[in-house]
């Protein structure tokens, strides 16, 4: 499990984001947005020193469903 999760793409990350949610994930540690900026920008005021950071992207890099 992870401490916070960023997903980037409101339609379709969906799936990813009911899942999370199903299995009891906090949602205050849940952000969704529509840029990799945006989620550069979260995970920028959120890291701390020696925190681990995993950029993962199966889905192509087009955002704007």
């Amino acid at each position: 499990m992870c401490d916070y999760t960023v997903l980037v793409g409101k339609k379709q990350t969906k799936p990813i984001q009911k899942g999370l949610e199903d299995s009891g994930y906090k949602k205050e540690n849940l952000f969704i947005v529509n840029t990799l900026d945006e989620a550069q920008d979260i995970i920028g005021k959120i890291v701390k020193p020696k925190d681990v950071v995993l950029f993962e992207n199966d889905l192509p890099d087009t955002y704007n469903e």
